[in-house]
This record gives C-alpha cells, structure tokens and sequence, in this order.
C-alpha cells in the first residue's frame, strides 16, 4: 500500500514539473550562459526535492497544525515577497532613470 502511493505521488510529481511554468521560464532565460543556467536548474531542483521531502514526511501537516508556527511562517514569506518588490521597484527606478539619461545623451548627439 505505502509503495503503490509513493510511485503514485511520484508520477504525479513528474508530470507536474514537466509542465512549463516559472521555472522554464527561469531556465528558458539563462539558457545562454551556461553557468548561470546550471546554478538555476540545481536551485530549482533541490528546491522542488525540500518541498517534496517536507511533504512526504509530514512536516507540512505539523506546520498547518500549530497556528502560531503557522502564522510565523506566513509573515517571514510576507517579508521575503515584500523585500523582493522593494528591490524590483528600486531596479526598474534606476533603470528608468539610465534610459532616460541615454535618451537625452542621443537626443543631445543629434542635435
């Protein structure tokens, strides 16, 4: 019984990361340099290996059963989203401001 759930959860799991999502996306990205493809593919992989031993063990279900775990794990995951958007923002300001640098540096050369 334990053995025919294992290998069905394990099928489930194959064809879930066979499905393009983030991930390929991520990988799709960096396919050109090499390095950087290989680091995103072993971070996605022993990602995706946590997450299904945590799972498996029951570690998700002892978190889901103690609220004030729970909770803690939700805030330090708000914080992570949060700071990650700060740093998306703060970017996408800079680069903003360097395109509109080049802009005038073009319009300067034309002229």
């Amino acid at each position: 019984m334990l053995t025919s759930l294992f290998v069905t959860l394990g099928l489930m799991h194959l064809i879930a990361l066979a499905s393009p999502g983030p991930d390929f996306a991520l990988i799709l990205r960096t396919s050109l340099h090499r390095p950087t493809a290989l680091g995103a593919a072993l971070g996605i992989s022993l990602a995706i290996m946590v997450h299904a031993t945590l799972s498996l063990t029951g570690i998700s279900m002892l978190i889901a059963s103690h609220p004030l775990l729970f909770m803690v794990i939700k805030c330090c995951g708000a914080l992570y989203l949060g700071w990650l958007g700060w740093g998306a923002l703060m970017a996408a300001r800079q680069q903003s401001s360097t395109v509109m640098a080049n802009a005038a540096n073009e319009l300067r050369g034309w002229g």
